[in-house]
């Protein structure tokens, strides 16, 4: 368990007013993001999380600019060992690695998706480190992850190896076969 909560480094640098997610103004995002990064029991943290999800990934695939903005916190939430929801937060961070290559729908926007897969490549470390977590779920929530972000990063060929890398001394079965058939 963690001792405090994660920093979170620079979040109230960036101007979120000025920021939109599907709500309207992302103000409200680094409200939700100190409260996912308080460690221990909240009873509110998974509809927190829920909240966030809606606002920054809505209706399967519209992304805003403050997704592109929340994602480097969102991955330092996910390496906080010990801090609950983690390996939810990756799966989060995965539904931006399999957003379409060609954002069609009216609503979407191919300039904030790009940010986002940006923010998701300067990411790649820690993702990959991921792999290598004690929490099982975390382990497969990034492995579903690495292998989405494969298919269009151009560190595909780090993932793939990182994945081929974990699959040999991964202990969980179920794991491994979804580490093979994946990708």
């Amino acid at each position: 368990m963690i001792a405090g909560p994660v920093p979170l480094d620079g979040l109230d640098a960036v101007p979120w007013a000025d920021l939109a997610h599907a709500y309207g103004a992302a103000a409200d995002v680094p409200a939700i993001l100190r409260a996912l990064a308080r460690p221990g029991p909240d009873p509110e943290r998974e509809e927190r999380l829920d909240e966030l999800d809606s606002a920054i990934y809505h209706q399967g695939g519209a992304v805003y600019s403050a997704g592109a903005a929340a994602l480097p916190f969102l991955l330092e939430l996910a390496a906080a060992p010990g801090l609950p929801l983690r390996a939810a937060i990756v799966e989060l961070l995965g539904q931006f690695a399999a957003l379409p290559n060609d954002m069609r729908e009216p609503w979407s926007s191919d300039e904030h998706a790009r940010s986002c897969r940006a923010a998701l490549i300067a990411g790649h470390d820690l993702l990959v480190a991921l792999l290598d977590d004690t929490d099982l779920a975390v382990r497969a929530a990034v492995a579903d992850l690495l292998w989405e972000y494969a298919r269009w990063s151009p560190r595909a060929q780090d993932a793939a190896r990182a994945l081929a890398d974990r699959d040999a001394v991964e202990p969980d079965l179920a794991l491994r076969v979804s580490l093979r058939l994946a990708g």
